[in-house]
């Protein structure tokens, strides 16, 4: 069922946010992965709380598709209808990723959720971006990857959500 999100006065939307913020990272800590280095803690802030406002996450019992039992649930689909959300959210992706070093030539969203997260990081940013087809085609150029790449780049591989690395 679809409800209101209720609105909150500035110190309690902050806890709020510091909430859901705690919740990932336990989430996140329960499968042993290293967090990534803190990018504006204002930045992840706002985007917690629209990302709440807009319905993309959500509580109760969700089994995932690596088959874990999780008791959260983010929808980043629904992202697309909300460009401030979908620019924030690759914002803050592009952030982590500089934070730590990451160097690559050129990028590749994974169809289908991760495809426009890739398309906004790599317009803001210059960066190249690459297609890999969910579905290989009969006809036409018959190619899995789209896109302009040489041997011997990196390509950064874009997921929209990861939970087990399965």
């Amino acid at each position: 069922a679809t409800h209101a999100s209720p609105s909150f006065t500035t110190a309690a939307r902050s806890t709020r946010a510091r909430a859901y913020r705690t919740r990932t990272v336990r989430v996140s800590s329960s499968l042993n992965r290293p967090r990534a280095m803190a990018v504006n803690e204002e930045k992840i802030d706002a985007l917690i709380l629209r990302l709440h406002e807009i319905e993309a996450v959500k509580f109760g019992e969700f089994k995932l598709k690596s088959g874990i039992m999780s008791p959260i649930y983010i929808d980043l689909r629904v992202i697309v209808s909300y460009p401030d959300v979908l620019a924030s959210v690759a914002g803050c992706m592009w952030d982590v990723l500089k934070a730590n070093g990451a160097e690559f030539d050129n990028m590749c969203g994974v169809p289908y959720t991760a495809l426009p997260i890739a398309t906004c990081m790599s317009l803001n940013n210059d960066c190249p971006m690459l297609m890999r087809r969910k579905e290989v085609k009969d006809y036409g150029t018959k190619k899995a990857i789209e896109g302009a790449f040489s041997a011997g780049q990196t390509c950064l591989v874009v997921e929209d959500l990861v939970t087990s690395g399965a």
